[in-house]
């Protein structure tokens, strides 16, 4: 009964996610002439899930684990605001470093310890070499940018999956939120193919679903409080 209850509760918190996702695959294509109003309707789903980790928030009584979500709730306006700017090709570097602010907030959230140091030089690596080959088409402040975003993009993925193989109480949300970081790296992996070296078909649909799905699972880790 008590479990029939949680998931009742739980699908109504995120029925304002979902209805922002199916309205922004179906609307989409009807928006591009109005960028304004398209990248408002981008980022609605994120919004969405702002109002879901707050309502978390409000049901947490213990300091620490709200400093760690309320790193969460900066890291998802943030990337509200790389959505928005993300949409105009002046501003797609400024869009990069709302993302990395992101990512330092998520960091943040998952915390430090405990701690695999391997792990993170492992991910560390392949970051690297996946780097050489995306970037060999890009130079200057571009080159840079996306150089250190993609290590703090990683950083969540490290801070998520220690998280996970380490989370004993409620595991299930710990696994969630390592399978959103790594979902959110896979979208942002598409679109660095996409943009530096040869379009993917459906690339959008792909990009979108992929990182709306990595947020959510980030978003759902808030639950093993």
């Amino acid at each position: 009964m008590c479990s029939k209850i949680c998931t009742n509760v739980l699908s109504r918190r995120l029925a304002p996610f979902l209805f922002a996702v199916v309205l922004f695959f179906f609307s989409r294509n009807l928006l591009k002439d109005n960028l304004v109003l398209y990248a408002l309707l981008k980022c609605s789903p994120i919004l969405s899930l702002y109002w879901f980790a707050q309502t978390v928030q409000f049901q947490v009584f213990d300091k620490t684990k709200i400093v760690s979500l309320k790193y969460l709730n900066i890291g998802l306006i943030f990337s509200c605001i790389g959505d928005i700017l993300l949409v105009w090709p002046a501003t797609f570097l400024y869009g990069i470093g709302a993302f990395a602010l992101a990512h330092v907030m998520y960091i943040g959230y998952f915390e430090m310890n405990p701690r695999n140091n391997a792990l993170g030089a492992v991910l560390v690596v392949m970051n690297l070499i996946v780097f050489l080959v995306v970037s060999s088409t890009i130079s200057g402040i571009l080159l840079m940018a996306v150089l250190i975003y993609s290590h703090l993009l990683i950083g969540t993925v490290w801070r998520s999956l220690d998280q996970a193989l380490h989370c004993k109480d409620k595991k299930i949300w710990s696994v969630c939120g390592a399978v959103g970081s790594l979902l959110f790296c896979f979208s942002d992996l598409m679109i660095a193919v996409t943009m530096f070296l040869h379009p993917i078909p459906y690339s959008e649909v792909l990009i979108m679903s992929t990182y709306y799905a990595g947020q959510l699972g980030i978003a759902l880790s808030t639950l093993r409080y």
